[in-house]
C-alpha cells in the first residue's frame, strides 16, 4: 500500500507551503496540487485552508492525518506478523526438505535419475 498521498499532506501540513512542500518530497508544485485537489475531492472534504497563508489544516485535515498514520502502523504490524508466518513456514519447509534429501528413498530417486540404481535395504 502506497501513503504518497498521506506524506504529500504531512509535508504541506509541516511546511504551510505548496512551494516548499512540493521541493521537499522532489515533485512539482502543480503535481502537488493536483494530487492533493484530487484527494480531496476524493474524499470530499477541504484538508487544507488555503484562504490565508500560510496554509494550515482543517479539522478534516487533521483527522486524515491522525487516521492515516493509525492504518499506516497497522499495515507495518500486519506486514510483520505476515513475514514471522512465512520465516516460520520456511524455517519448517527448510528442516522438511533436509529431512527428505537425507533419507535412503531420496538417494535412491537421485541415483536412479541419473541412470544409476542403487537399491537400499
Amino acid at each position: 500500500m502506497s501513503f504518497d498521498k498521506l506524506d504529500y499532506v504531512i509535508a504541506v501540513a509541516q511546511e504551510q507551503n505548496l512551494t516548499k512542500a512540493a521541493a521537499r518530497l522532489y515533485i512539482s508544485q502543480p503535481a502537488l496540487t493536483s494530487a492533493l485537489n484530487k484527494l480531496e475531492s476524493e474524499l470530499g472534504v477541504k484538508l487544507f485552508d488555503r484562504k490565508h497563508s500560510p496554509i494550515r489544516l482543517t479539522a478534516a485535515g487533521n483527522l486524515y492525518i491522525q487516521e492515516m498514520n493509525h492504518i499506516r502502523q497497522l499495515q507495518i504490524k500486519m506486514q510483520n506478523q505476515l513475514s514471522s508466518l512465512s520465516n516460520s513456514f520456511l524455517s519448517k519447509h527448510r528442516k522438511w526438505t533436509w529431512a527428505l534429501l537425507a533419507s535412503p528413498f531420496t538417494a535412491h530417486v537421485c541415483k536412479t535419475s541419473s541412470r544409476r540404481t542403487i537399491v537400499y535395504q
